[in-house]
């Protein structure tokens, strides 16, 4: 742990920190308690103290990039730091728009900032602002995540530096491990050569085309990106559509080692192994000196045959539910249609033979919904039987309006026993028909 002088157990503490937060100087560091522990161990006169064991109240850090948006709410005094509540949004679907802004410096568009700013004030509503609030941003979310949290807060707002992470990682490590505190070598290193990366071609290292990453006197740690275009390299290279594409550290025109392994190799959906057409790495040197390369993005193809697979399942599946629906809904409707056309049927019966009744037996009117509900479908027997056993009343069988009712004839017993006797004796009625 660079420098080599500082003692033993505070090198040992840096390794742990730079092991528990990602040492690439502000990128991908989901670590707001560690921002706010660095940025105080920085500059405590931003907090209104002279030094961290004068800093006390409370402390809101936001932390905005790849991984979403996440924020805390830290308690300080005597220079202990605790985290009292945690909050966030992982933006699943913006992940593609976080990313891009975060790795390639791209500007987030204006439905993004404002997905990032309404995300940001639900964090900080939830977790509370605190005396003072400490935002970072990953690339170009460093610039919206600053406006975002002014926009809904009140506090004091402290822009975090990129290395604020690492320090306060290193400062909570060498805490946890009962270390004095750190000594002043141990805040800054700066790195000693130039370091760049060149490209393995069929095997060996081709220092004529090395790109430099870092100059010499670099404060550490430190870290750079790059976004590589398959195809456009292979080209140049001259290669095959599957040969291997890698990159190795140079450290002053000298080769060290293997630093990137084809950041385009990738696995599909069906585990198979494929190419990328487009990767973003990160090339970074912790405070060791020591570098490392990390794939960032490198989102696997399409699989067109898989994809067509996907659209003909959708379209089974569609087929399918018409199918389904179809099968339940067409009886049911036209179930639905025969017993409305049925109601009306009897109801019209009923009217008509309210009417005929009225006028021929009203002592009959009551069993009106029996004998049509008895001759339903046979209507046109059940009139003419009527008719032909009051030969003084005719049956109005349009239905309503029917005409005035004249005065009902006397009837006597036999009447009514041979009217029952005609209308609910036979059994063969409809055969007749």
């Amino acid at each position: 742990v660079a420098p080599a002088r500082a003692p033993a157990a505070w090198r040992l503490a840096a390794l742990d920190a730079l092991n528990a937060v990602d040492c690439a100087a502000g990128s991908l560091v989901a670590a707001p308690l560690a921002c706010v522990v660095g940025a105080v161990a920085r500059d405590a006169s931003k907090f209104g103290a002279a030094d961290e064991t004068a800093v006390s109240g409370t402390i809101a850090a936001v932390d905005v990039g790849c991984h979403g948006v996440e924020a805390v709410l830290v308690k300080c005094g005597d220079g202990a730091f605790e985290t009292v509540d945690v909050a966030g949004d992982d933006m699943r679907g913006d992940r593609a728009g976080l990313t891009a802004a975060a790795t390639n410096d791209a500007v987030p568009d204006k439905g993004l900032a404002k997905r990032i700013g309404a995300a940001v004030a639900k964090a900080l509503a939830s977790v509370g602002e605190g005396s003072f609030v400490v935002v970072r941003g990953e690339g170009a979310l460093r610039g919206v995540a600053a406006a975002a949290v002014k926009k809904v807060c009140s506090s004091n707002v402290v822009e975090a530096d990129p290395d604020d992470a690492v320090r306060g990682a290193t400062v909570l490590a060498a805490a946890a491990l009962g270390l004095p505190d750190a000594p002043d070598a141990l805040a800054s290193s700066n790195l000693a050569r130039d370091v760049g990366v060149a490209p393995l071609t069929r095997g060996k290292v081709d220092v004529g085309a090395a790109e430099p990453l870092f100059v010499a006197g670099a404060a550490l740690p430190c870290s750079a990106r790059r976004t590589y275009d398959r195809a456009a390299l292979l080209k140049a290279a001259k290669l095959g559509a599957d040969a291997e594409l890698s990159w190795a550290f140079v450290e002053n025109g000298a080769a060290l080692r293997a630093g990137c392994e084809d950041p385009f190799e990738t696995v599909d959906d069906d585990d198979e192994v494929v190419h990328t057409e487009r990767a973003t790495v990160e090339y970074a040197v912790d405070a060791r000196g020591v570098p490392s390369a990390t794939v960032l993005v490198a989102a696997a193809p399409k699989n067109a045959e898989r994809e067509a697979r996907k659209q003909a399942e959708k379209r089974c599946y569609f087929y399918l539910k018409v199918f389904l629906i179809g099968f339940v809904a067409l009886p049911a409707s036209l179930t639905l249609f025969h017993m409305g056309r049925r109601a009306i049927r009897i109801r019209r019966t009923v009217a008509v033979l309210e009417d005929f009744y009225a006028r021929a037996q009203p002592d009959k009117v009551d069993k009106v919904y029996s004998i049509a509900d008895k001759y339903e479908g046979f209507e046109e027997l059940l009139y003419k039987r009527l008719e032909r056993q009051y030969p003084e009343h005719k049956v109005h069988r349009k239905g309503a309006p029917f005409p005035p009712r004249e005065e009902p004839a006397p009837s006597t017993e036999e009447a009514d026993d041979e009217a029952d006797i005609d209308l609910d004796a036979e059994d063969g009625a409809r055969e007749e028909l």
